[in-house]
């Protein structure tokens, strides 16, 4: 029985790799070249970021951080709320984006449940 537990988790984890992920940065390019340029100017500025982390995400690696603080932003604005305070930015979000948005956190989210699920299993083979 435990056997065919984790043969299932296996093959969740080999569909995430082979579907969940690409689909996930495919995502992510959409969102990085699909922000809202205010959105973009009005979030990643001197008050919610520091100079150095500005200077640091410019560059193309490290400007999908930059996306992902906007998606993270736009998909479920309570967790920025550390970051941003009480400054509101669900008005300026269009639909399009705010549906990307919560699609793609959503899947990093299943993503990152099959992995976790995985590493589970692989130590609960350890002791069986």
């Amino acid at each position: 029985m435990i056997e065919l537990a984790f043969d299932i988790v296996g093959k969740l984890l080999v569909l995430y790799l082979l579907f969940l992920f690409p689909v996930i940065l495919l995502l992510l390019f959409y969102s990085h070249f699909n922000i809202p340029h205010g959105l973009r100017e009005e979030m990643l500025r001197e008050p919610f970021f520091s100079a150095e982390e500005l200077a640091r995400i410019s560059a193309f690696p490290m400007s999908l951080l930059a996306t992902l603080a906007v998606v993270r932003t736009a998909a479920a604005p309570s967790t920025m709320r550390r970051r941003f305070g009480s400054h509101d930015f669900s008005g300026k979000v269009p639909t399009h984006f705010k549906c990307t948005s919560f699609i793609f956190v959503l899947f990093v989210l299943i993503g990152g449940g099959i992995c976790l699920l995985a590493a589970l299993c692989g130590v609960l083979l350890e002791f069986v």
